[in-house]
């Protein structure tokens, strides 16, 4: 039989994460709180550099649920289930101080380009549920919104999110418990309160997570708007507005990956995306600006920077300049493009946005290096009926976003080619319905 979907077989809902917290850890969850999937549509590599990024919601959810402990210890339960329908439970557990101690090695980051970071606690564990979790506490306490006295947790997290394909789940869970936290602190969940939190998740995970988070997940998981619109969200004044997105009348948006079982799969270039991550941190931080978009003359400055580090530190100080500058030029024309692709749909010229997505995905191979490893699925995307397919988030996963044209005349039209997809072999999940972070949270089971 034909798999058009990961399996949701009801998984995802605040009843069975109640039941499965209170069997497994004695006591029912007083922080209870849900976020959606993310998809990225184009600029996510602009993400840290500062530029521009276009993003939408999935109905895919995690619904997190949370009780106090006595003494700092964190523990986190996700439950998820396989390609195969097979129930799949991961389990993770840390300290609060653990975390602590693992900040404070961090508090200094480096001055040189390719200078070593001193081993922590935490060295060398990949995308631990509990770090990352119970990073999110730390971070929160360190910025004043929730108190310095909040003691570990027990964690349950329902997903229905696949793992590693380019969705958001790590963000999605993030940002639903921080959200938790805050309402049981006393904070109105409105506006401001949501941007405060998207930065202190972003920050959490940069600290505590194996893998370069991305602003924008975060952000569009607290901050987007509904399923019929896409978030722009422009680093330049921090602003948050939406454009209507092709789908769902015009076009149907799927996002088409090679099946991984339980596994949490990720692309091959993970490694790479932190390199060029640091490097553009180390940069922004060398010329005291929040991001280099707000750099006059950024690139000229940055590659002129570079190559003093180099003439003082020879030829083996990385990056090299001429890979650093293609970097810088990539993210330039990014910005530019995502900025493109906003006022194409909001003037209605779909054909013309999703142009910019194809530029981007071959820019993204050519000028940038990433994104070959899913380039063959998009060309077979393509092949298949697709208007247009881009790598999710290239280097990152091995999942693409595709575009197919929606048929007035015959509504099933789309899904017989996403259907075709899965008789390839693949996995092919629907993208729509997204709605933002919720708490209901029971204030009585908190104490």
């Amino acid at each position: 039989m034909t798999r058009l979907m990961w399996p949701t077989t009801g998984t995802a809902n605040r009843n069975t994460m109640f039941q499965e917290h209170t069997t497994a850890y004695g006591s029912a969850p007083g922080l209870i709180a849900t976020a959606p999937a993310t998809f990225l549509v184009i600029g996510e590599h602009t993400d840290l550099y500062g530029g521009i990024v276009l993003s939408g919601m999935s109905g895919r959810r995690v619904v997190v649920g949370a009780s106090r402990r006595r003494d700092d210890t964190v523990r986190v339960r996700v439950l998820r289930n396989g390609t195969d329908d097979t129930p799949v439970v991961v389990t993770t557990s840390t300290t609060m101080e653990i975390l602590s101690t693992h900040a404070n090695l961090r508090s200094n980051g480096p001055n040189e380009p390719d200078a070593a970071l001193p081993a922590s606690p935490l060295s060398g564990i990949q995308d631990n549920w509990a770090n990352r979790l119970g990073g999110v506490a730390w971070m929160m306490i360190q910025r004043q919104l929730i108190s310095r006295e909040t003691p570990g947790f027990d964690i349950t997290i329902i997903s229905d999110i696949p793992p590693g394909c380019g969705l958001g789940e790590h963000a999605a869970a993030e940002t639903a418990f921080a959200l938790g936290l805050a309402d049981l602190a006393g904070h109105q969940p409105d506006a401001p309160l949501r941007t405060r939190i998207a930065d202190v998740c972003t920050q959490a995970a940069s600290l505590f997570g194996g893998t370069p988070p991305m602003r924008a997940r975060h952000t569009t998981a607290l901050r987007g708007g509904t399923g019929q619109v896409l978030s722009v969200i422009d680093y330049a004044d921090g602003s948050v507005t939406q454009a209507p997105s092709p789908a769902p009348l015009s076009y149907r948006t799927y996002l088409v990956t090679v099946p991984a079982g339980s596994v949490e799969p990720s692309g091959s270039g993970v490694s790479e995306l932190k390199r060029r991550g640091d490097f553009i941190e180390l940069a922004s931080r060398i010329y005291g600006v929040e991001s280099l978009r707000l750099l006059p003359d950024s690139e000229e400055r940055v590659i002129d920077w570079l190559e003093t580090v180099h003439e003082v530190r020879g030829p083996e100080a990385q990056p090299p300049v001429a890979e650093a500058a293609g970097w810088m030029g990539f993210l330039t024309a990014e910005t530019r493009r995502a900025f493109d692709c906003a006022a194409f749909l909001r003037s209605r010229r779909i054909p013309e946005a999703l142009g910019t997505l194809s530029d981007s995905q071959a820019q993204m191979c050519a000028a940038f290096g990433l994104g070959s490893d899913t380039d063959a699925l998009v060309r077979l995307c393509i092949a298949r009926g697709a208007a247009v397919a881009r790598a999710a988030h290239a280097g990152a996963s091995r999942a693409v976003i595709a575009w197919f044209p929606s048929d007035a005349d015959c509504e099933d039209s789309h899904d017989d080619a996403a259907i075709r997809l899965t008789d390839d072999g693949l996995l092919v999940i629907p993208l729509a319905d997204g709605s933002p972070a919720a708490v209901d949270n029971v204030p009585g089971n908190w104490s």
